[in-house]
């Protein structure tokens, strides 16, 4: 499971790259654009006689759950309608406590995250939880922290009581003010506003929907959630069927280190702009404590994904720790061994061919998922790697592999390992 920081990396390549990078998604921009239409989200500025203005806006995630702030870990859907109340101030303040708890109450609380310090997302995230939790505590029904950051942060909490929280741009939250008469840009730049209250009430209301209720089922080995009203029957029959099998895969690939199952949580989403949106990660798939988060493939790849993202959660569950390079190299593995055994070593060598495969010795420290040219080369090498070694030391390798293994294998006995593992690569697969 990727951390907060890494994330946040992952983002800052999004932002300078096209608006789809290596089919892992659209990048934040995509999603405040006011253009920009999503059928499970809605969010508008609500006036009198039933005008209203839309505005584009992306959700703050509960890293407990993987989800939205709001839908309780995709059991409650998000359908808030209240009044707006501003904090003036920098999100790195302490509030003026007493002038601003019953204020709150029953609205939704705007700030800005505007900080002295020009503080980046990692930073400003403990603070954050901070705000969000006074604002739970104080019964505001929501929050809404207006983005100074031109580079659009990705804010990831950890909070265990929920509100919906959500991200607008400061370009959004211009016509908010406009009806008080506040220019924005000013008051954020302290030119012009200084005699403006601590806490402003605006008079309109925001109308937030986020679709959270998923839809629900359960079998032996898994309970299934999925975005409602985005699958028919038969896929969702398809993709358990799809599962079960995985499993049964899995535990006879990896039948003489006598793994064991335990009921896994997995949740489906129709694409990747609804995953992205929903979870904060990009990517078809990825597996961690919470479960497993897969957008729905309806073309014949789709088993080697739930193997892929299976496989990591069946060495999670016996507690079994990797590097990001040999967890993603095991999945992949296991992934080839389902569909196409020759696929990592065959991408591999053309990788080699091209001079774009790193050494390996680099490549043990990559953080696949994170970096989009360590993950294009990492998945095939990683799996490719890790079979050679199976080849070579049995499955027992992949105790050794641990790193939490009473012995474990070096880094320096694993790239000795690389001449040979190359040239076996060349004489097997060079001439396919």
């Amino acid at each position: 499971m990727m951390g907060k920081f890494f994330r946040l990396i992952f983002v800052a390549f999004l932002i300078i790259s096209p608006v789809y990078l290596l089919a892992q998604g659209p990048q934040l921009s995509y999603y405040y654009d006011i253009n920009t239409q999503l059928p499970w989200a809605s969010c508008y500025l609500q006036y009198e006689n039933d005008v209203k203005q839309k505005i584009a806006f992306f959700p703050v995630i509960n890293e407990k759950t993987n989800s939205p702030m709001g839908i309780e870990n995709y059991s409650k859907d998000v359908n808030l309608e209240s009044e707006l109340i501003f904090y003036n101030g920098s999100i790195t303040e302490n509030f003026e406590f007493d002038s601003i708890r019953t204020s709150i109450k029953d609205k939704i609380l705007v700030l800005s995250d505007i900080s002295p310090d020009t503080l980046d997302a990692a930073k400003l995230t403990p603070i954050l939880e901070e705000k969000i939790n006074y604002a739970i505590d104080n019964k505001a029904s929501g929050l809404i922290i207006i983005l100074c950051n031109k580079t659009y942060p990705l804010y990831i909490v950890n909070i265990d009581n929920q509100i919906p929280v959500i991200n607008i741009t400061d370009a959004a939250a211009l016509p908010i003010f406009e009806k008080e008469g506040i220019d924005y840009n000013k008051m954020v730049k302290k030119q012009g506003n200084d005699k403006l209250p601590v806490l402003t009430e605006l008079r309109v209301k925001l109308k937030l929907n986020i679709d959270g209720d998923f839809s629900s089922s359960e079998t032996k080995n898994f309970n299934y959630k999925y975005l409602p009203y985005s699958f028919n029957k038969e896929e969702i029959s398809q993709q358990i069927k799809s599962n079960e099998q995985s499993v049964n895969f899995l535990l006879r690939l990896f039948k003489e280190l006598d793994f064991r199952w335990s009921k896994e949580n997995i949740y489906y989403f129709p694409n990747l702009e609804s995953k992205i949106f929903y979870t904060g990660y990009w990517g078809i798939g990825f597996s961690c404590e919470a479960g497993v988060y897969n957008v729905l493939l309806k073309q014949d790849s789709s088993y080697g994904l739930l193997v892929h993202e299976n496989s990591h959660s069946l060495l999670r569950k016996n507690e079994l720790t990797f590097s990001s390079f040999f967890d993603e190299g095991i999945a992949r593995y296991a992934e080839a061994m389902a569909t196409d055994e020759k696929m990592n070593n065959k991408k591999t060598v053309e990788l080699l061919r091209e001079g774009k495969l790193f050494p390996l010795e680099k490549m043990l420290d990559f953080k696949i998922g994170n970096n989009p040219m360590e993950t294009e080369v990492g998945y095939p090498a990683s799996g490719s790697f890790v079979e050679f070694l199976i080849i070579k030391y049995g499955l027992e390798i992949i105790h050794r592999l641990n790193e939490k293994a009473l012995n474990p294998i070096s880094k320096k006995e694993l790239v000795n390992n690389e001449e040979e593992w190359l040239n076996w690569l060349k004489r097997e697969y060079d001439s396919q």
